[in-house]
C-alpha cells in the first residue's frame, strides 16, 4: 500500500522516479504541494483504496507520512 500511496504522490506533484521522497516531506518543502495537489491526492486515494476522509483527516495529511497513515487507518 505505502509503495502505491507513493506512486498516487509523485504522480500529483510530478515527481520523478529518480528523486528520493521520504516521509518528512512536508507541503513547505515543495512548491508543487498547493491545494490543488492535495486535492487530487486525495481524490487519487478515494479511488484506489475505495476510502473517503473527514475534513479533519485532509487538514491533518500535511505530510506524506500522516497521508500514509491516514490512508492506513481506514483501510483496518
Amino acid at each position: 500500500m505505502t509503495e502505491k500511496i507513493d506512486q498516487i504522490f509523485r504522480e500529483a506533484l510530478d515527481i520523478p522516479e529518480s528523486e528520493t521522497i521520504s516521509d518528512n516531506l512536508c507541503m513547505e518543502d515543495l512548491p508543487a504541494w498547493d491545494s490543488l495537489a492535495q486535492m487530487t491526492i486525495i481524490i487519487q486515494l478515494k479511488k484506489e483504496f475505495h476510502i473517503s476522509f473527514l475534513y479533519d483527516e485532509i487538514l491533518s495529511m500535511n505530510t506524506l507520512g500522516k497521508i500514509k497513515e491516514v490512508s492506513q487507518k481506514k483501510l483496518r
